[in-house]
Parts: C-alpha cells; structure tokens; sequence
C-alpha cells in the first residue's frame, strides 16, 4: 500500500483511480482522524513547558540535573566575572522546544534582560543541541568567539556538561585578558594573534584525533617529564646540602673544642647543646635521604617533593644553628681580646645610671598629679633599678679581680653580667626619663581594657539574660569596673585584671554569639532573596499591566498571591530569615510564572496580523513561520525594558542595555 508521501506526490490517472477506489469512511471515523490529526500537530509544535525560553533566576540553571560539580561551574563563573565584568549565565535543558539553539538562547536573553556584559551558553541535554548569545558590545569578537566556541563543542561531544560550562567561563576569560593585555602588535608578529591561531588548532587538532582525552594524555605526559627533572635537580641539591652540613659540623666540632678550653664551661654549654643538636639533625637528614631513596621516572612527585622539601628545611635548621654558634664564639673571642677596656666602660656606664637614677627619684616625689597606684609603679622601678645597679657594679668588681689574677678569658663571663644588668637598667630609667608618657600609656591601657570589657557586658545582657553563669560574671566585671575612677589603684595591675575577666566572659559567651553570627547571616541571605523578589514582581506588574484586559482572573490571582508571599517574607526577614528566604524565593517563582504566562503583546501591531494581541502558545496559527513571528514580536518588545536586573548573588558595576544587539550561535553535538 503506497504511504501518505506517495498520495502527496502521486499525479494523473493512477492516482485519481486510487483515489476513486478508496472506500466511503463514515463521516464520524473522519471526524474522529482529523481530531488525532490536529492533536498531533499541536503537541508537535508546542514545545514542553520547561524548554520554553524563560527569564534565568540565576547564573546556573540545572533543570535536568546534568551539573556534577555546582562549585566549579560557580567558581569558573566568579573567575571571569572577576577578571572581566562579565557573566556569563549557564543553562540546561532537555530540549529546545523545536527552536534552533541560536533561536533558543536568543529569546532566552530578551527574556531575561541581558545587557552588554551578560553572555548566555544553553545546553539541551536530551536532544545534545546547544546555543550560545553574546551582545555586540561585549569587546569579545567573532574570532574569539569561535576558539571558545569549538572549546564547549569538545566538552559536549564527550556528555561533559562541567567541563562545557568551565571551558566557556575559562574560555571568554583568556579571551577578554588577551583583549586587554597583550600589544596589538609586537616584533615578528601579533602575540593575540597567536594565542588565538595557536588555540584554535589546538583544539581543531583534538576535535580530529580524539578530543580533550588526547590533550589529556598530552598534557600528563609533559608534566611527568617536568616534575621528573624538577626531582633529579632536587636530589643533587641535596646530596650537596648534606655534604656542606658535614664539614660545618666538623668545623663547628674543632672550634667548640678550643673555646671549651678557653671559656667558663657556662659559656659554652649553650654552644656544645647547639653542635649536638645539629649533628642529630645531621643524622635524620641522612636517614630521610635513604627513605626517598633513587628519583626515577616512576617516583611518586607529590610524595617525593613532600619528603624533599622537609628533608631541606631540616638541614637548612642545623646549618643556620651552626653559623649562629660560630659568630657567637667570635663575640666572645673578641670580648677577651678588649677585656680591661670593656671592664673599665661598663665601670663608668654604671657610674652614670646610678646618678641618673638619684637626679629621677626626688623629681618623681614632687609630682603631686600622679595616681597612688602610679607612684607604686615609679617605685617599684626604682627598687629594680638599684637592684640592678647592684648587681653590675658587682659583676665588675669580679671581672677586674678576674682580669688580673687568671687572664682575659676568665673574666668574659663577668663582664657579660655586667653588660646584662647595665642594659636592664638603662631601659629602666629611660622609663622614669618620660613620666608623662609612662602615665598617659598606662591609663590608655586602663581605658582601653575598661572599653572593651565594657562592651563585652553589654553583649552579655543582650545575648545571654537568662544565664546564671554569665550573670555571675556580669556582677565581677561591674565591681572591677567600678574601680576605674579610683585613684588608689594601681592602673597596670587594674588592667589585667579587667582583661582575665574579659577573657572568661568571652569563653561563656562563644556559643551565643557564634548562634548570632549565623542569624546575622541568614538574615543577608534573606534580604538578598528580597531584593530578588521585589525586582521579579515588579516586572510581573510591568507585564500585567502591559498585558491589560487580556490578563485573566487567574493571572490576576496569582500575581496578588505573589504580592502577598513578598510581604509575608519581607515581614519575617529579622525576627526568622530562614523562613523568610524559602517565602521569598516562592515570591519570585511565582512572579514568573505569572510574567511567562501572560499573552504576549507587540509593540508595533501590523493591520494584517489578526493574531498579534495573542503571543506564540495563543495563536489560532497552526505554520511555523507564524510561531516565530510571534517570539519575534516579544523579542522586541522586550528589548524596551531596562537591564539592569542582575542574578541575586551579585550586583553588577558597570550599566547595561538590553536594547543592544547581539549575535547567537548553536548547533548540534
């Protein structure tokens, strides 16, 4: 029996006695076949509700699932975003809904408000189709635009849908910096020129022998090779390093020798203990050496550079330690070598500290502004002072006794109490020299510490009313703060107890304000969620009034319903941001629902379009050249609305047109 297409191409007397022939259907079975017939071709050209083009909520929409890792297609995104201004949103689908991908993504970008610095790549899984749109005014050009082009092709041959959306994000990325970057023209050609001829056979060369598998292979074997002579050029580094370890500690070894026969074997106990240690650091060097054993091709880099790297900061330890024993062994030698005059300066630097000292003390009397808690500080330093006077002045005596009964360096360890207890003293007095500036410091310490305990009360009774341990630290921390007017206090000492109490209210308080710190940051989620909200029922109201008489009760209904969840959120994002960022984000799904449901109305009505009030899923129209006009007409209309919308996770910094032009492209995969 010949098929329909014969019966449509069939002429002449054949054809009219087939048709003759034909048997008288009923007029019921007609009815009955042209109704199969008609709901055939209308689910034929209406596509699925999801693969209409739709205003994006996001910069990642997944409606399929296809994404495997959310935070690397995310992370790739804030790369260029970045980097370039621009964004670029990423979305999957089964299918286009009979629409090309060009098509698809084209209507999807007016839908969506996109503007100059906003690109879109769309994928339909199902039907392995793709499209991507790029305003005109992005700065990326058709060359450009095609090396990244045939970049996402390779990742969709392979079902990658990540590595799709990466290779786009990182893709555009180098694109927009080469742009910026890079001279237009340097000596012996364009080096944008050539990043781009180069990636463009790159990735045409692996389109033809295998794809990003073969770049992989490629790619894995050059970085073998690489970390292959990094580790050999590690391994005769090394082997050098160990070698110069042992003749410093041999160096060291012979010269520590000779000062232990010169020096008071308290001298030298530090050094002996330093030589020791390095020599046991000497020996695990060794030991971890013979772990890493031969560098081959087959070593495990990562594991190798781990046990290299700490195999030469222990060396390097041992043979800083080493060199820092050597110079001070020089200092002692040198201070034997000039003994009696060391001796008689440190003599005449104490002399001096001491008269300092008496000039001070009756000065710091006849202040009648101190604090009583001052004084006692002034004095306790006094006390040190004379104490340290004392012990130099007697450290010298020693010295010179030394000097001339045992030789020079005998008396080294003397001088260098002396030197010790002059340098204390001088730092001391220096204190007493700026009294004001004593004073001012200690009450800024007092102040401060009182400021923040302060603060930490007031969280406390804030945060924590009912608690019976925190109370109880609440009650100690306003005793000792009413002890800050008091001028018998000592300021120093007032401080430090301030800052303990600070310290066990900071403790008990750690769970209430790490509960408030997560509330704090709901409630951002919460008003970002909000201003989402409000942006998708303010276009919704745009569309419902653009729509008129044609909007029905439901419409109507629905967009007052989304009204009402956008209050009900914005009315509960202090006290409960959770629920109010679920009841927002219901706000906004709703809104767009209403806005994609609504019959869609030209701008510029033609006189012989019957059906231009009505919009693409309204027509009587059943041709497809109808169905496009119809997407056309909103095409344009939508292009008047203002794009300034951006997804609810960042704003943009720079304004955007959504009335610019912009070029798509698509195919199959």
């Amino acid at each position: 029996m010949p098929t329909s297409y014969d019966h449509a191409r069939d002429t002449g007397p054949r054809a009219t006695a087939r048709t003759t022939a034909a048997p008288a259907w009923p007029l019921a079975r007609w009815g009955a076949l042209l109704a199969a017939v008609a709901v055939t071709f209308l689910l034929a050209v209406s596509p699925a509700f999801g693969a209409d083009p739709f205003n994006l909520p996001d910069e990642l929409v997944d409606e399929v699932g296809a994404v495997g890792d959310d935070a690397a297609v995310r992370a790739a995104q804030e790369r260029l975003h970045a980097e370039t201004g621009l964004q670029l949103y990423v979305v999957f689908v089964d299918d286009f809904g009979g629409l090309s991908g060009w098509d698809w993504v084209d209507e999807t970008a007016v839908e969506s408000h996109l503007g100059d610095e906003d690109l879109l790549l769309a994928v339909a899984t199902e039907e392995r189709s793709w499209g991507l749109s790029i305003a005109e005014g992005s700065g990326i050009t058709v060359r450009q635009e095609d090396v990244v082009s045939l970049l996402i092709e390779n990742q969709l041959r392979e079902s990658d849908w990540d590595g799709a959306a990466v290779a786009a994000a990182d893709g555009f990325r180098m694109a927009f910096s080469e742009d910026e970057t890079v001279e237009e023209e340097q000596e012996g050609g364009s080096s944008r020129r050539t990043f781009w001829i180069g990636a463009g056979i790159v990735g045409l060369g692996a389109a033809v022998v295998g794809g990003p598998r073969v770049k992989q292979k490629l790619a894995d074997r050059r970085r073998r090779e690489e970390e292959f002579a990094e580790l050999t050029a590690t391994s005769e580094q090394v082997g050098g390093q160990l070698v110069a370890l042992d003749n410093a500690l041999a160096a060291s070894e012979a010269e520590l020798q000779y000062a232990e026969a010169e020096f008071d074997p308290e001298l030298t106990r530090p050094f002996r203990e330093a030589v020791e240690q390095s020599r046991a650091e000497s020996v695990e060097a060794y030991r971890a050496r013979e772990q890493i054993g031969e560098v081959t091709e087959h070593t495990v880099y990562a594991r190798a550079k781990e046990r290299f790297t700490a195999l030469q900061e222990l060396i390097t330890r041992a043979d800083t330690r080493l060199d820092e024993h050597t110079a001070a062994f020089n200092d002692l030698r040198r201070l034997a070598d000039r003994a009696p005059q060391r001796i008689e300066e440190l003599a005449t630097g104490i002399a001096a500290a001491a008269r300092t000292l008496d000039d001070t003390e009756p000065l710091l009397a006849a202040r009648t502004d101190l604090r009583a808690g001052q004084r006692e500080q002034f004095g306790d330093i006094i006390t040190t002072c004379r104490a340290l006077l004392a012990q130099g002045t007697g450290s010298v005596e020693v010295a010179r006794e030394r000097l001339r009964t045992e030789g020079p360096e005998d008396a080294v360890l003397p001088i260098k109490a002396a030197e010790q207890a002059l340098s204390e003293v001088t730092t001391q007095i220096g204190l007493l020299g700026d009294v004001d500036g004593l004073v001012t410091t200690w009450n800024q310490l007092l102040e401060e510490a009182s400021t923040s305990l302060t603060g930490d009360v007031a969280d406390a009774e804030r945060l924590a009313p009912n608690d019976s341990a925190v109370a109880a630290l609440v009650s100690t921390a306003r005793t000792a703060l009413g002890s800050v007017p008091d001028p018998t206090e000592d300021p120093v000492d007032l401080a430090a107890e301030l800052a303990e109490i600070e310290r066990a209210l900071d403790a008990a308080l750690a769970g209430y304000r790490a509960a408030e710190e997560q509330h704090l940051k709901a409630v951002r989620r919460a008003e970002s969620q909000q201003r989402v909200a409000q942006a998708r029922v303010k276009f919704m109201d745009n569309d419902l009034t653009r729509a008129g008489w044609r909007a029905t009760g439901q419409h109507r209904t629905s967009a007052q319903a989304a009204r009402d969840l956008l209050a009900q959120g914005v009315a509960l994002v202090q006290s409960d941001p959770e629920a109010a960022e679920s009841t927002l984000k219901q706000a906004a799904s709703r809104a767009d629902a209403v806005a994609r449901s609504l019959p869609r109305v030209e701008v510029e009505s033609s006189s012989s379009d019957s059906g231009s009030g009505w919009g693409w899923g309204g027509s009587s129209s059943s041709s497809r050249s109808s169905f496009s006009s119809s997407r056309s007409s909103s095409r344009s209309r939508s292009s008047s609305r203002s794009s300034s919308r951006r997804s609810s996770s960042r704003s943009s910094s720079r304004s955007r047109s959504s009335s610019s032009s912009r070029r798509s492209r698509g195919g199959r995969f």
